[in-house]
């Protein structure tokens, strides 16, 4: 979660329905990984509307030089704030998909996120200069010029035109981004429930529940496990305090269910499903996800090599926090 006065940074964070990332993050978030060692996850329209923890470190110190920049030329002081980071689920696979790579080394990500969430407290650089009258105006904007963008699926989004956090996502990924990165995301999500409720997927999970039950870890559904261990780390009061035999159950259960994966083919099923659903989604909106492919590329190039301020563009920005 970024930081309470900055809430807004960050051009996906005001869908109004709810809802709308059930398959980005159902049931707790399921795993991160794909089918096999060297198959990317299977994501939606090719993980178009996904950034792994390099690029979202990358863009979002990229759109805080912007709001800084704005800022300033409203009068205003405005420190960038770092990437909060820690959180591994960011990377959950829609599907439950997990690599061996992924089990091994982080399990599901889960209690590697809560440690990382104990010890991740920073002060907020903008305490002071956010009692300045009409600072937060100038940020986020006012209600008198918010918008409300409709949605597929009779879902909608808002922003303020006023503020520094919409101008500096308009420079940083270009006008239209928003609108198309919340519409696929919208069709993103129908995709991974449709592709949920196909007899292909269901047979898979089916073959992958059996073997779990004979692998000795009775799980009912592919989120069942990131959700077995989401449930023992609700009872620890302290993240902190999280015990190691936790941190083993976690792992050793991704493996198992990484092992049955790989066993039934798991991933592969997926992919061919999603395919024969997407066809069906994209229906008349092929030109929208070639330009918002087209936006998402130019977005992380300018992040990537921002322009200098002697070459007459944008302040550069300061190297990215690691997540």
């Amino acid at each position: 979660m970024v930081h309470l006065l900055t809430a807004a940074m960050g051009p996906r964070k005001r869908l109004v329905t709810a809802g709308l990332l059930l398959g980005l993050c159902a049931a707790g978030c399921q795993a991160s990984g794909g089918a096999g060692p060297a198959e990317p996850p299977s994501r939606p329209f090719g993980g178009v509307t996904y950034f792994n923890a390099q690029q979202r470190a990358l863009l979002h110190t990229a759109e805080e030089q912007f709001v800084a920049q704005c800022m300033r030329s409203r009068g205003f002081d405005y420190r960038p704030q770092p990437l909060a980071s820690g959180s591994h689920v960011l990377d959950a696979n829609p599907y439950g998909l997990l690599t061996p790579t992924q089990a091994k080394t982080d399990g599901f990500g889960l209690t590697s996120s809560a440690l990382n969430e104990a010890t991740a407290g920073q002060a907020d650089r903008n305490v002071k200069d956010a009692s300045v009258p009409g600072w937060h105006t100038a940020l986020l904007g006012s209600t008198s010029h918010r918008v409300y963008v409709p949605l597929p699926a009779h879902q909608e989004y808002y922003y303020n035109t006023d503020s520094c956090v919409s101008r500096a996502e308009i420079q940083l990924y270009g006008a239209d981004y928003e609108r198309l990165y919340n519409t696929f995301q919208v069709l993103t999500n129908e995709v991974v429930l449709e592709v949920r409720k196909d007899k292909r997927y269901l047979s898979a999970q089916d073959a992958w529940r059996e073997c779990m039950r004979s692998a000795g870890s009775p799980e009912q559904a592919l989120d069942s496990p990131p959700q077995t261990i989401n449930s023992e780390l609700a009872g620890i009061e302290n993240n902190s305090a999280i015990p190691r035999r936790l941190i083993g159950r976690e792992l050793g259960l991704a493996k198992t269910d990484a092992d049955c994966q790989q066993k039934i083919g798991i991933g592969h099923t997926v992919s061919a499903v999603q395919a024969d659903v997407e066809r069906t989604v994209l229906q008349g909106r092929t030109n929208q996800l070639s330009a918002l492919q087209r936006l998402r590329a130019g977005a992380l190039a300018a992040a990537a090599f921002p322009a200098s301020p002697d070459a007459g563009g944008s302040p550069s920005p300061t190297a990215p926090s690691r997540p």
